[in-house]
C-alpha cells in the first residue's frame, strides 16, 4: 500500500472515507482496452453516431427493462 488512503474532514480532522487496501491494484496499466461488440449488439451503438449521453440514455433504458423482468 503507498500512500494515505484516507479521506479527512477539515473542520473535524475525524476519518471521513479509506479504501480497503484488498482493492489495491499491483501495478497501474498504462492503457486499458475494451471490446465494444457487446454493446454494439446488444444496444445497436455507434462511435460516429451516438452521443454519449445518447449511449447512456440506452443503457439505462435497456438496464430498467431488466430490472422490471427480474423485479
Amino acid at each position: 500500500m503507498k500512500g494515505n488512503e484516507k479521506g479527512f474532514g477539515l473542520k473535524t480532522g475525524n476519518v471521513l472515507g479509506e479504501v480497503n487496501p484488498r482493492y489495491f491494484r499491483s501495478c497501474e496499466v498504462g492503457q486499458l482496452l475494451g471490446d465494444p461488440t457487446k454493446v454494439q449488439t446488444l444496444l445497436g451503438w455507434n462511435l460516429t453516431k451516438t452521443s454519449f449521453p445518447e449511449l447512456v440514455r440506452i443503457m439505462v433504458e435497456y438496464d430498467m427493462s431488466f430490472v422490471k423482468k427480474i423485479g
